[in-house]
């Protein structure tokens, strides 16, 4: 059984790079996901070649089990969490896991992977308003619609000194209100926005390259992957919704494996694709059958 790792691709490498003037750089556009995969890993072949460039970084995608993980590591925050998961440019202090892959190359991988695009939670404000009793007893001032469609499940897997540990991500999420942890559900793959130049010198740019937030647990449309339901209050004046569970979550910044799969996976994966040391470099790790 083969690990799978995420498929990094620099999109910036395949755009068509502006002119540059003498005293600065002219920004490089993003090319939208799904434009890379069609360009660079439409077929069979193209695929092929695709997939070896990326294991020349340490990188490998299992198309045949539909997943795909990527390195990252434990933030350790000392505050609530307003992120789940935080990319370049993203604010780690205040999400539960940092990578170091640009969100843009993990939505090629995933519809590359012919992950489906799905719809964000909404929620918009009750008419009429609730009374003073209703909120009283449990009633917010929000209808929330779930968000749906195609999406993944997120495993999170590291090593410490107690040893090997597998958990969905939710599990490591604990919603203050409810006083559990979030309930286990598809993340829905919204795949962000390309952001419109908003002059000259700009050039378009996927949102979540910018802001650096891959997964979220709130409202935000400009991540990759969100939870579909989240809470009525989260990221909304209360930033105390969601904290990371410390019977679980390391108090340390630990390397981790970032598992996205498009099947529930009922069967474990083997240890070996547990994140290395971080002083050891990422390898493909062997299958079953080559031991």
């Amino acid at each position: 059984m083969r690990c799978a790792a995420l498929l990094l691709i620099s999109t910036a490498s395949w755009s068509v790079p502006n002119q540059q003037s003498p005293s600065r750089p002219a920004p490089v556009p993003d090319q939208p996901p799904k434009a890379v995969v069609k360009e660079k890993a439409s077929t069979d072949e193209l695929r092929i070649q695709f997939d070896r460039d990326m294991e020349k970084q340490g990188i490998v995608i299992d198309r045949s089990r539909k997943l795909a993980a990527i390195r990252g590591r434990f933030n350790a925050p000392k505050q609530s969490l307003e992120y789940l998961i935080t990319a370049p440019h993203g604010s780690h202090y205040e999400s539960l896991i940092s990578i170091d892959a640009r969100p843009s190359n993990i939505a090629a991988s995933l519809i590359s992977l012919n992950i489906d695009e799905g719809s964000a939670p909404e929620r918009k404000l009750k008419n009429p308003k609730p009374t003073e009793d209703e909120l009283k007893n449990g009633a917010t001032i929000y209808d929330v619609t779930s968000g749906f469609g195609g999406g993944v499940f997120i495993y999170i897997e590291w090593n410490d000194d107690r040893g090997f540990h597998r958990h969905r991500i939710e599990d490591l999420v604990f919603e203050r209100p409810e006083g559990r942890t979030i309930p286990n559900a598809k993340f829905i793959f919204i795949n962000s926005v390309m952001t419109e130049p908003q002059s000259k010198r700009d050039v378009p740019m996927y949102d979540a390259n910018i802001s650096g937030n891959f997964c979220t647990c709130g409202f935000n449309r400009g991540s990759v992957l969100t939870y579909p339901k989240p809470h009525p209050y989260a990221m909304e004046g209360d930033f105390d919704v969601y904290q990371p569970n410390w019977t679980l979550v390391p108090s340390e910044q630990l390397p981790v494996t970032l598992i996205l799969s498009a099947e529930e996976l009922l069967q474990p994966l083997i240890p070996a694709i547990a994140p290395p040391p971080t002083s050891a470099p990422a390898s493909r790790p062997e299958s079953r059958s080559e031991k």
